[in-house]
């Protein structure tokens, strides 16, 4: 039978979390055909841990790296390594609803699905609704979390942008929003344990959107001309953000 649905997973020193986000993975009602862990170099037990997992579940991959590689590109290679129709993403401090990939195979036939997610873990509302999201909402604002994310290997190519430290999951997202369009469903399907960021990092955050306007402008030309508006955009929301949130 062909696989349908791959999870790629990439992780860093998340032993306190792991375990939580790979079981929500495997719990799920209708099973996924591959989880590819990706470790990125982790000095706590993130890695023995899995390993332990994986003696009772053979479709586990643990791909463990010497070096520091970035999120980004431990993505692509987990793209890559995907033998799945279908590739769906989750963070190793995020979880599943048991019902996600279910609730996805209603809109299988779309190119790019996203579903909303919660920091609180007792909402786990589900809505059968999906909305198309225009490249302009895309543009403004990233409405896409990760770990939320499923796209069609065989319709999408494209890969994340390995030189961005910031953003380049923003990046990535608006770039096949463009593409592919992108669809999301209304029903919470995910519980990050995210947490805010330093202000520090929500600059280097405000200057990879900026890139990624300059990027956009390689697929887009419209966007040359609005590249003023949308750097000054992103500034205001920088300067909100810091001022009023903090």
């Amino acid at each position: 039978m062909k696989k349908n649905i791959a999870t790629i997973i990439p992780c860093y020193n998340s032993q306190s979390t792991i375990l939580q986000a790979v079981e929500s993975v495997l719990n799920q009602s209708t099973p996924v055909n591959e989880i590819i862990i990706l470790d990125d170099h982790s000095t706590d037990q993130t890695v023995p841990i899995l390993k332990k997992l994986q003696k009772n579940h053979p479709h586990i991959q643990i791909i463990t790296h010497d070096q520091n590689q970035g999120p980004g590109r431990l993505r692509n290679l987990g793209i890559q390594l995907a033998k799945s129709k279908y590739v769906a993403f989750l963070d190793a401090d995020d979880y599943w609803h048991p019902d996600k990939i279910k609730i996805f195979s209603v809109d299988a036939d779309v190119a790019f699905w996203a579903s909303r997610y919660s920091t609180d873990p007792s909402k786990n509302q589900i809505i059968n609704s999906t909305k198309k999201i225009s490249f302009a909402k895309q543009l403004l604002r990233n409405h896409v979390a990760t770990p939320t994310a499923i796209i069609n290997k065989e319709i999408i190519h494209e890969q994340f942008d390995e030189t961005m430290r910031y953003c380049e999951d923003y990046e990535y997202f608006t770039r096949l929003t463009y593409h592919f369009g992108l669809y999301i469903n209304q029903s919470i399907l995910c519980t990050t344990n995210k947490q805010k960021g330093l202000s520090s990092h929500l600059f280097k955050m405000r200057l990879g959107e900026i890139r990624m306007y300059f990027k956009a402008t390689k697929y887009c030309k419209l966007i040359i001309f609005l590249l003023p508006f949308l750097i000054l955009y992103s500034l205001i929301k920088h300067i909100f953000r810091t001022t009023i949130a903090f």
